[in-house]
């Protein structure tokens, strides 16, 4: 199941983007959260996508994220430890594109 996430993922959206994720996981065993129209996010969208990291790993379910295409966005996820195959945060995420600077 994918989950679109939109143009915008911060505080404003926050709710919202949690509670779809949350609910594909209690019905499915493998989400993808699909970020490639993010062009905004803050610290609240990376915590989102750790949670939810921890969540269906707890739940032995798993989550990856498609690209973000915006250059910044997916540089912000990168720069968490969120991004590749052997991320910080969760072993399970897919990689996000972004390249080293």
């Amino acid at each position: 199941m994918t989950i679109p996430i939109g143009t915008i993922a911060n505080l404003s959206t926050a709710p919202d983007i949690r509670e779809a994720i949350l609910d594909e996981l209690k019905i499915h065993s493998s989400i993808e959260i699909d970020c490639s129209s993010v062009v905004e996010a803050d610290l609240t969208f990376l915590q989102i996508l750790a949670a939810a990291c921890k969540f269906a790993q707890q739940e032995s379910k798993s989550v990856s994220i498609v690209p973000a295409a915006d250059p910044a966005v997916a540089s912000l996820i990168e720069r968490a430890g969120l991004a590749g195959p052997n991320s910080a945060i969760c072993e399970n995420l897919c990689a996000t594109g972004a390249t080293e600077q």
